[in-house]
């Protein structure tokens, strides 16, 4: 049988993904033919919006001012559950790079 990952080494995993990705913009359209450049937005705004809907769903990761911070708290006592959430936002963020 498998042994399932340790969740400290997926917090682990989430920050370096996380900070790459911050560094970057996610597109929010994709131009026209005029040729007008898409908007963007930077990936460190989006944060807040992340962080208030891991907030909502799990009161204990409330107040936490930074993904960085709750991923850096989940490496120590992680919760398998935001662990996920995180994860599948991340993905979200990911796709829109590709």
């Amino acid at each position: 049988m498998p042994r399932k990952p340790d969740p400290r080494v997926k917090a682990a995993e989430l920050l370096g993904r996380w900070t790459r990705l911050a560094q970057g913009h996610v597109p929010l359209g994709a131009g026209c033919s005029c040729g007008a450049p898409a908007l963007t937005v930077r990936m460190a705004d989006l944060e807040r919006d992340v962080l208030h809907y891991i907030g909502i769903r799990y009161p204990a990761a409330r107040g936490t001012s930074s993904i960085a911070d709750l991923l850096r708290g989940m490496a120590a006592a992680p919760d398998e559950n935001v662990l996920a959430d995180l994860e599948r936002s991340l993905e979200s963020f990911e796709d829109m790079h590709r």
